[in-house]
C-alpha cells in the first residue's frame, strides 16, 4: 500500500473539522424542465471542510495577493486563467490541513438518462431483474449516443405528466434503438417493450414511470434535480468519513434562493429513512444516517470560507467541459488538476470527486476510472 493510502486511511484529525462549506458552478435547475441542459452540459457541487475557518481566510488573502486580484469577493466566473491555479493552490492548502474536499461532477446528458433507465424502464422492476451494471450500461449507451429524441420526449413527460405522453415517450426511444446495433441496446428495447405494455393497461399511472417530484418555487414540481442529488449524495459521503457522527457538524451551503426548501426537504427525507438508509448502496458514501448535521444558507459575505468552495467547483466545472469539448487544447494547468482531483480520491474516507459521467468520457478527458495508487476503484 502506498504512501498517500496510509496516511489517508486514518484521517487527519477529523474531529477539529466542524464546518464544511458547499458551492455549486453550472446550472443547477430541473432538467427536465430545461435546466441549462443545452447550454451547460456539466454541474458541479464542492464541500470544504474548514478545522480553523480564520487560517483559510487568511490563505484566500495571501491567493488574492499573490494573483494580484483587487479588493472584493472571489468568484470563479471572474477569475478567468487565473480560476485553475488558484484552485491547485486551494487544493494544495486543505491536503497539507488534513481538511477533507467532496466534490460531485454531473454530466446532465447521463444524469436525465439514469432517470429514463432507472424510472421509465425499471420503475417496477428490482434490482434482482436488471442489475445496477445492466443499467448503467443502458443508460451509457443513450448518453454517449446522445439519445436526443428520447430525451426530448422523456423531459416533456416530466413537465406534463400523462399517460399518453409517457407512451410517445416510449415509442421515442424505441425507434431511436432502432438505429443503434449494439448488444445492449436489444436489451433496453426489451425493456422498453415491457413498459409499453405497462403504459397500454388500463389502470397506468404516468407517475410510475416518473421521478419522484419535489415542489420547488411557486409550487412547481420539480423532477430532476442535480443539486439535490449532489448535496444528498455529498451528505453520505461527510456520513462515512465521519464514521456516522455528524450531530456536530455545520453544513453552509451558499444562498441558493430558488431551491433552498427543496435541499432542505431533501435532506430531512434522508435522515428521517434512518436505518433505511443502509440499505441504499452508493459507492464511497454511506446513507445509513443516525445524526443529524445542520444545514443554512449564506452568502460570501457572511461566510468567507464559501469562496474556496466555489473556486474549486468552478475549476473542476470548467476544466471537464474543456476535456470534453477537446482535450488536445487542455492548458497545462488544467492537466495538473486532473492529476490532482485523481490523487484526493480515496474511497476509504470519502475525499475526492464523483464524477457522474459514462466511462467514454472519463477515457475523453484521461480521467481513469481507477486511481493508480488505491486498491479499490474510485469513479
Amino acid at each position: 500500500m502506498s504512501k498517500f493510502v496510509e496516511e489517508q486511511v486514518e484521517p487527519q484529525a477529523p474531529a477539529l473539522v466542524r464546518r464544511l462549506y458547499l458551492d455549486e458552478s453550472g446550472h443547477g435547475g430541473d432538467v427536465a424542465g430545461g435546466g441549462g441542459f443545452a447550454q451547460q452540459r456539466l454541474f458541479t457541487l464542492a464541500c470544504v471542510g474548514v478545522g480553523e475557518p480564520r487560517l483559510l481566510v487568511s490563505e484566500l488573502e495571501r491567493l488574492r495577493a499573490e494573483f494580484k486580484i483587487p479588493p472584493g469577493e472571489l468568484k470563479s466566473k471572474t477569475l478567468k486563467t487565473r480560476l485553475t491555479p488558484i484552485a491547485l493552490a486551494l487544493i494544495a492548502f486543505f491536503r497539507a490541513q488534513g481538511w477533507p474536499i467532496f466534490i460531485e461532477a454531473v454530466d446532465k446528458r447521463y444524469f436525465l438518462a439514469i432517470h429514463i433507465v432507472q424510472h421509465m424502464l425499471c420503475g417496477d422492476l428490482n434490482g434482482g431483474y436488471v442489475d445496477q451494471v445492466s443499467r448503467n450500461a443502458m443508460a451509457e449507451l443513450l448518453a454517449d449516443w446522445d439519445a436526443a429524441p428520447a430525451f426530448t420526449a422523456y423531459m416533456g413527460a416530466c413537465r406534463e405528466p400523462s399517460i399518453e405522453k409517457i407512451r410517445i415517450a416510449l415509442q421515442t426511444l424505441w425507434d431511436w434503438l432502432e438505429t443503434r446495433d449494439e448488444e445492449i441496446a436489444r436489451t433496453t428495447q426489451i425493456l422498453t417493450m415491457f413498459a409499453r405494455d405497462r403504459a397500454g393497461r388500463a389502470d397506468a399511472d404516468p407517475l410510475g414511470f416518473l421521478p419522484l417530484a419535489d415542489i420547488g418555487p411557486g409550487g412547481r414540481p420539480v423532477w430532476i434535480l442535480p443539486n439535490l442529488q449532489c448535496l444528498t449524495n455529498i451528505y453520505a459521503r461527510i456520513n462515512l468519513w465521519a464514521g456516522r457522527q455528524v450531530k456536530d457538524l455545520q453544513l453552509i451551503h451558499h444562498a441558493q434562493l430558488q431551491y433552498e426548501s427543496v435541499l432542505r426537504d431533501g435532506k430531512t427525507l434522508m435522515e428521517a429513512l434512518g436505518g433505511q438508509g443502509a440499505e441504499i448502496w452508493t459507492p464511497f458514501a454511506d446513507y445509513g444516517l443516525e445524526e443529524s448535521a445542520s444545514l443554512r444558507f449564506a452568502s460570501s459575505d457572511e461566510e468567507p470560507c464559501i469562496q474556496a468552495a466555489d473556486i474549486v467547483a468552478g475549476a473542476v466545472m470548467r476544466c471537464m467541459r474543456r476535456s470534453l469539448e477537446d482535450p488536445a487544447s487542455l492548458f497545462q494547468y488544467d492537466k495538473a488538476l486532473l492529476e490532482a482531483l485523481v490523487d484526493l480520491g480515496n474511497p476509504f474516507t470519502a475525499n475526492g470527486v464523483n464524477f457522474v459521467m459514462t466511462t467514454r468520457d472519463l477515457d475523453r478527458t484521461g480521467v481513469p476510472t481507477a486511481a493508480p495508487h488505491l486498491d479499490s476503484g474510485w469513479r
